[in-house]
């Protein structure tokens, strides 16, 4: 087999790969920047090279074979390698690069960019590229060196669970807001008395705050968004429930700790399987790790 022969099987390789890890052949066309008749046409010229059946279309996509599936696992050990190479530049005794972190837009970049200061500092030479998303269902991990998640994380072969931890949330009020409205005595005073602010999927984490929702008398506003609900509470709209270790940062915002209500929410570090021993990746997550106790 020829050079030419090889850069073509390693081509039709990686589209593959992304195929399988999309779940659609459009919408890894779509992600390697190439038509999807090109890609559909790789996939099909890698399955006659190997005489096999690679994909079959379901309902909403595609989904590997038997054989794909050893096929598939075979070739992200390919993509390790790439991987390893590609980062061997910054695998020496200076730590610098750029690291590709995704997270939830909002509620996970909050929780991370009010800490980055003291990160820099000591990694000056490191920077940080933020892919943002609400859809869980559409990381990759060729996309992103680490990963926050607030659901349970993938398994497969490429991603490694670095570790589990546990976000803690209670009520928060701006100055403005207790000059105008006053201190909530208790929960029943707050929810008989006072304005809420709500993040609309809140109530299907916790019931206790659900209950609350529920019984409370002046609900005023709700959103889907962690940064529009921090900003509803800092303009003094109302009460709204908040990570504490975000929240607490904010120099108009007081923590009803009167109220006693506190509620908690578990979350992911996970990373490529290929990049937990590269340095500059090594940093954020260590880095990472050590924000627990102040979230």
């Amino acid at each position: 087999m020829s050079i030419k022969d090889d850069f073509s099987t390693i081509k039709n390789l990686l589209y593959f790969v992304e195929a399988t890890k999309s779940c659609s052949i459009s919408r890894a066309a779509i992600n390697m920047g190439v038509k999807q008749s090109n890609l559909s046409s790789s996939i099909s010229s890698l399955e006659k090279e190997l005489n096999v059946k690679l994909l079959s279309r379901i309902h909403n996509g595609v989904t590997t074979t038997d054989t794909g599936q050893k096929i598939f696992e075979m070739a992200t050990e390919f993509e390790r390698v790439l991987y390893r190479i590609r980062n061997f530049s910054t695998s020496g005794h200076k730590v610098s690069g750029q690291i590709k972190l995704w997270t939830t837009d909002g509620l996970g970049t909050g929780c991370i960019t009010a800490y980055l200061p003291d990160y820099y500092a000591k990694y000056p030479n490191v920077s940080i590229d933020f892919r943002c998303s609400n859809n869980y269902l559409k990381i990759a991990p060729r996309d992103a060196d680490i990963a926050i998640l607030y659901h349970k994380p993938p398994v497969n072969n490429d991603t490694w669970i670095i570790s589990e931890h546990m976000m803690r949330f209670t009520l928060f009020a701006s100055l403005d807001y207790i000059a105008q409205h006053g201190m909530p005595k208790d929960m029943r005073d707050l929810m008989k008395n006072h304005k809420i602010c709500e993040r609309v999927n809140f109530s299907d984490v916790w019931q206790e705050w659900s209950d609350v929702v529920k019984q409370s008398r002046y609900v005023v506003s709700s959103t889907n968004s962690s940064s529009v609900l921090l900003r509803l509470t800092k303009d003094g709209i109302g009460v709204a429930l908040h990570p504490m270790g975000i929240a607490a940062k904010e120099k108009n915002l007081v923590k009803l700790d009167c109220l006693n209500f506190y509620v908690e929410h578990p979350y992911w570090l996970v990373c490529k399987t290929a990049s937990k021993d590269v340095p500059k990746v090594r940093t954020l997550i260590e880095f990472l790790k050590g924000m627990e106790n102040t979230l």
